[in-house]
């Protein structure tokens, strides 16, 4: 997938992780063995504006899947527990879902995606009962 991006940064234009960590280039998860696959907030911008219609947030979720969770770093536990509780690593808040509204994205629907996380994760547990 690495040969389709083109690098040309619109993704990083859009992600709401740059206005927190400039350095963040979320495109180097198809060019770098260890991008930081931690800092994505799921939010799909990226893939909404891709011209090479390239899912950033699916290959950095790919890449977490093969990540095991055992000796998360304690900046990474954070995240972690966000995503559990309510869907993404980091709060969606008004303003999120305000430019959501603005790029003509569906808000987040966090209530659906809480209730959906908890019945996964009760199952994750009847099994390992």
């Amino acid at each position: 997938m690495s040969e389709e991006c083109q690098r040309c940064e619109i993704c990083v234009e859009h992600c709401p992780i740059m206005e927190i960590d400039d350095s963040f280039k979320i495109f180097d998860v198809f060019f770098e063995d260890e991008p930081e696959i931690w800092k994505c907030c799921s939010c799909f911008l990226c893939e909404s504006v891709c011209p090479y219609n390239l899912s950033v947030r699916d290959a950095l979720f790919e890449k977490r899947r093969l990540k095991p969770l055992i000796n998360l770093p304690k900046r990474i536990q954070k995240y972690h527990e966000n995503i559990l509780e309510q869907g993404f690593a980091f709060p969606i808040d008004d303003l999120n879902q305000e430019r959501l509204k603005r790029m003509d994205l569906p808000e987040i629907n966090l209530s659906k995606i809480r209730t959906s996380i908890k019945k996964i994760l009760s199952h994750l547990n009847e099994e390992g009962d």
